[in-house]
Order: C-alpha cells, then sequence, then structure tokens
C-alpha cells in the first residue's frame, strides 16, 4: 500500500492556508519525507496521518535545493538533537547530486546544531534511474525533472514510488513538460504535478493547466492530484480548467489531504 499526506502545496510566494511544498510518502508501512519546505513539520506533527514522533522519520527525499523545498530541514536536524527522541537509526537524506556540498553548507553556518543527538546522517546523491529498494520490498526510483536550480545541483529530481503489489505514484517535483516525465507517469495510480501559474503566466520549468491537460492526456494516469500553487493560480478552479482540456480524474489538493493506493483491497 501506498499513502499520501500532502504537507504543504504553496510555492515560493506565501499564500495564506498553504505552506509550501513537502509530502509524506507511506511505502509499506516506511514513512518518506519529500522536501521540506519552511512549515512542513508543524503541519507534519498536527496531522492524524502523520508520524506519532519524529523518531518515525528515517529517509527524506529531496526533488531540488530551492528554499520552498527544503529550508525546514535546519528545523528537522536541530530538533533531533532533542534528548526525547530515542532513534538511533541512520537518517537517510537523499537527492540530487549537489545535496553534501548543501548540507556542508549549512554545517558551516550552524556546526553541531545540526548533528543529531543519537542518529548518524547518511547523505545520498542519486543518478538518474537509479533505483532505491525500500526496507519491505517497495521502491523509489528518481528521474529527472524540467526544471532549473542550478545554483547547488546540476539537475533536478522527481520520483516515482512502487509497492511490492505494483502500485505506482509519481511526484513530479518542479518542472514543465517533458519525455521523461511523461515516461515515468504513464498510467500510474496516482500523479501528484505541480501547477504553479495560469497558462496566461506560463513560464518555463513549471506547469501550468493546459500542460497538466496535455501530460494526462498522453500518461492517463488513475488520479492526477495538483499542487505547488503560486497566487494567481492558487486563486482558481484549477481542477476545472485541466478538466477543459482532459476528462480523466483531477483534484486540486489542499495542505493536509491524505491519499492512499492499495491494490491489494
Amino acid at each position: 500500500m501506498i499513502s499520501l499526506l500532502v504537507l504543504g502545496t504553496g510555492g515560493g510566494v506565501p499564500i495564506p492556508g498553504r505552506a509550501p511544498t513537502s509530502n509524506l510518502v507511506t511505502v509499506d508501512g516506511q514513512k518518506i519525507l519529500v522536501d521540506l519546505g519552511p512549515g512542513a513539520l508543524s503541519r507534519l506533527v498536527s496531522s492524524p496521518h502523520g508520524p506519532d514522533s519524529l523518531d518515525e522519520i528515517d529517509t527524506i527525499l529531496f526533488t531540488h535545493l530551492h528554499p520552498d523545498h527544503c529550508n525546514d530541514i535546519v528545523h528537522l536536524l536541530f530538533a533531533m538533537r532533542c534528548p526525547a527522541l530515542e532513534s538511533k537509526m541512520p537518517l537517510l537524506m537523499m537527492g540530487p547530486p549537489g545535496l553534501a556540498n548543501y548540507m556542508s553548507k549549512l554545517k558551516e553556518l550552524y556546526g553541531d546544531w545540526l548533528n543529531p543527538l543519537h542518529r548518524q546522517v547518511v547523505i545520498t546523491e542519486f543518478s538518474s534511474d537509479e533505483t532505491f529498494i525500500l526496507e519491505n520490498g517497495g521502491a523509489v526510483t528518481p528521474f529527472i525533472a524540467n526544471h532549473s536550480e542550478n545554483r547547488f545541483s546540476k539537475y533536478n529530481l522527481g520520483y516515482c514510488f512502487s509497492d511490492k503489489t505494483g502500485s505506482k505514484v509519481v511526484i513530479s517535483g518542479d518542472g514543465g513538460p517533458s519525455k521523461t516525465l511523461e515516461n515515468v507517469a504513464k498510467g500510474c495510480d496516482l500523479l501528484l504535478i505541480e501547477c504553479s501559474t495560469p497558462d496566461e503566466l506560463a513560464v518555463d520549468g513549471h506547469m501550468t493547466p493546459a500542460r497538466v491537460a496535455g501530460l494526462c492526456n498522453v500518461t492517463r494516469p488513475k488520479k492526477t492530484v495538483l499542487n505547488h500553487f503560486y497566487p494567481a493560480a492558487a486563486e482558481l478552479d484549477l481542477a476545472k480548467l485541466v478538466y477543459d482540456n482532459y476528462d480523466g480524474s483531477v483534484v486540486m489538493a489542499n495542505d493536509g489531504d491524505f491519499f492512499t493506493i492499495d491494490q491489494g483491497k
């Protein structure tokens, strides 16, 4: 079974009621944070679908290193210095090439404040199409996204999650249309796709309703969930705008939304 807890649906510009990007994916019981935008941890611990303790978090994936996707990593590592947390499991931190250098620069600023009291931090930089096998038999496969963060990482990622029954959830990360995204998302059970701006404000490296509809017409996901909204997009009924050019299942996510995929039932 795969579940998706949407912790933040906003982008880089603050919107009331929409935190920046973060998600919790649970694959056959293993909890994985995907991105950690500002405020993600507060949303995580307040959700009935979140973990009972930060001790349950042992894997973090980053799509890229823009601040609205990663700034709460400082908060998380600092919180893990709390003596009340007891886990001694390694904390796996994974993302695009450049993640280790990014964390090194943060350590230059904060020093041992970013050293968890009981846990070792293990950083892995993904090459594209490098599958990571999860503890319970599922897998995570990164793919290169059409997005331009090149200050720390030379490319940006999306992720495809699969469980042992074959369910598939794709998180696009930030990125515009690409053949890679089409190939990964084809026939998936759930596609969490950014829809940052209205069509008339389209920019390179991001999706709009028309671009999402074009992608979905090719890939036909069973369910499409829109997120990562900038203010002009958040004011619109984006799902309706996608429906103008696509006849599949589409919803506009809100912070705290929870989705499950269980082909075993």
